[in-house]
């Protein structure tokens, strides 16, 4: 019996102003998924890391004394690249006159990117995690595989990571062995 695999659609990536990072052409990327949280949003298709904050943001809004123009606030910053979703709660907060006293929640949703943070490779993907760390003592790491568009190098991960939108995927998250097999990895 053969094994049927759907391929989930997503919206178009981002685009960003012209001139921008974005690679055209869609190119497979892995990443690893080590966290409940991750794993759940994954299944959701709600495809989008959390990094540092837009230091960018913070810096531009103290300069500016205060500016609520999103063009002061571009989404490509050297942190990441942020979501709409991320910069619209920052200057949200900021209208508040709130932007050095974040709710633990808007914290979490400035630091929204958007897209994931991905590798071109699956050995990128395979060799992020500690061998000692808890989610692989724990076996509780998933790797995934998809089709997407490249927005920037990830400068937050660094080795080799990007940031990137999800455009397709079959939806399957495999174990470290099954993707170590997959892609003839060497699992420890």
């Amino acid at each position: 019996m053969s094994e049927i695999v759907l391929k989930v659609k997503m919206p178009l990536c981002p685009q960003p102003p012209p001139g921008g990072p974005v690679t055209p052409a869609l190119q497979t990327f892995y990443r690893v998924l080590y966290t409940r949280e991750n794993r759940e949003a994954w299944e959701r298709k709600d495809y989008h890391s959390g990094h540092m904050p837009p230091s960018d943001w913070f810096r531009m809004w103290e300069d500016s004394r205060g500016s609520l123009n999103p063009a002061d606030y571009p989404l490509n910053c050297s942190t990441g690249y942020y979501s709409e979703a991320a910069r619209g709660t920052f200057l949200n907060a900021a209208k508040n006159g709130r932007v050095r006293a974040l709710t633990t929640d808007e914290a979490k949703k400035i630091c929204e990117q958007a897209g994931v943070s991905a590798y071109p490779t699956p050995a990128g993907a395979f060799t992020y995690l500690l061998p000692g760390g808890p989610p692989r003592r724990l076996g509780t790491d998933r790797y995934v595989e998809f089709r997407g568009r490249k927005l920037a190098d990830d400068n937050v991960e660094g080795g080799g990571a990007v940031i990137a939108c999800v455009v397709e995927t079959d939806g399957r998250m495999l174990s470290r062995a099954e993707f170590a097999r997959a892609h003839h990895l060497q699992a420890e």
